[in-house]
């Protein structure tokens, strides 16, 4: 793929002279911030993955345009909540995708 490619950290950090993956640049501090910089330039859809602290981060900043949520057949004790410091959002369903493992793919937007 052809993409350019951002890696989003508070933690990594590039020393100068340390080598790069192929079109791939290091960007840190405040994250959404350097999220809704990249928004605004140039190019098309970007994809974003992260644990749920940058979800969240970035949910709250009102950056996410699309929310797709994957649910797996399995049960848990306990997880990390996406959506703590934003708040509960109304999304309206764009689409949903089941597979054969059942898995099940739902995409979202926020409604409104």
């Amino acid at each position: 793929v052809d993409a350019r490619k951002v890696v989003l950290s508070d933690k990594f950090k590039q020393s100068a002279g340390e080598p790069v993956w192929e079109r791939t640049s290091v960007a840190s501090g405040d994250l959404p911030r350097e999220v809704n910089a990249l928004k605004a330039g140039e190019g098309g859809d970007m994809a974003v993955f992260g644990g749920a602290g940058f979800a969240s981060a970035l949910i709250a900043a009102g950056l996410v345009d699309e929310f797709q949520l994957f649910i797996n057949p399995a049960v848990l004790g306990a997880g990390h909540r996406i959506f703590d410091q934003g708040g509960f959002r109304n999304l309206r369903l764009l689409g949903s995708k089941a597979y054969d493992c059942g898995m099940v793919v739902s995409r979202y937007a926020p409604a409104g």
